[in-house]
């Protein structure tokens, strides 16, 4: 009796590897594409660098790779070795943004705003103007901490962005890192502040130790 896709030959005899070939190539790519992306994904998470804390840029400025290195140089030694590996580690991340390419900047504003909604970075190096629209739209109340929840030493006003007479940012220029790499590289950080994210819930215990952490290298960075 004719089978769905003719006479079917015996097993694993030639003609039966040129019949299974013939109908089920697709079959077999498609899996096989499907395994090759597995394997891709799988040894890209296993060599994908891990950090100890982030700290993600976002505003007008584009941090050339010499000056990325050399932050994450100068701070990652002021980090925690939250995964006790031997080794302390800052990720710098940047989100560009600037009127020259409108459409891009958008993208990157949405993509700062589900960051602070819902990733586990809790550390920030924001623009005063990018800042200060998070702290005066009523619905972005309590993204950011106050400075007193991660700094007891006493700064001046001209080196905060407050709201509401709260300080919550300290500028970059207080930063011994960021001062003497504005310095060396003659980049204008006088309009960059420090932030720490809101506080995670308390049933967030693996959040809680990452902010932990980026609270001390925070404090750290301003000295």
């Amino acid at each position: 009796m004719a089978e769905k896709y003719g006479k079917i030959p015996p097993r694993f005899t030639k003609a039966w590897w040129d019949y299974f070939w013939m109908y089920y190539k697709v079959h077999v790519i498609a899996i096989a594409f499907a395994l090759i992306l597995i394997v891709i994904t799988v040894v890209q998470v296993v060599n994908e660098p891990k950090y100890d804390t982030t700290l993600m840029y976002a505003g007008p400025l584009a941090f050339p790779e010499e000056i990325a290195e050399r932050i994450t140089k100068e701070a990652s030694p002021l980090c925690e070795d939250l995964d006790n590996n031997g080794e302390k580690s800052l990720n710098f991340y940047q989100l560009n943004m600037n009127d020259d390419d409108p459409e891009y900047s958008y993208a990157m504003s949405q993509k700062l705003y589900l960051t602070l909604a819902a990733d586990e970075i809790y550390l920030y190096a924001l623009d005063a103007d990018i800042a200060s629209s998070y702290l005066e739209d009523s619905s972005s109340e309590g993204v950011f901490v106050s400075i007193d929840k991660w700094y007891n030493k006493e700064l001046p006003d001209d080196a905060v962005l407050s709201h509401n007479g709260i300080a919550f940012g300290v500028k970059l220029t207080e930063c011994k890192v960021f001062k003497e790499i504005a310095k060396e590289y003659n980049v204008d950080l006088s309009d960059t502040y420090l932030f720490m994210r809101y506080y995670p819930r308390e049933d967030q215990e693996k959040q809680i130790e990452g902010y932990n952490a980026a609270k001390k290298l925070a404090a750290r960075l301003v000295g």
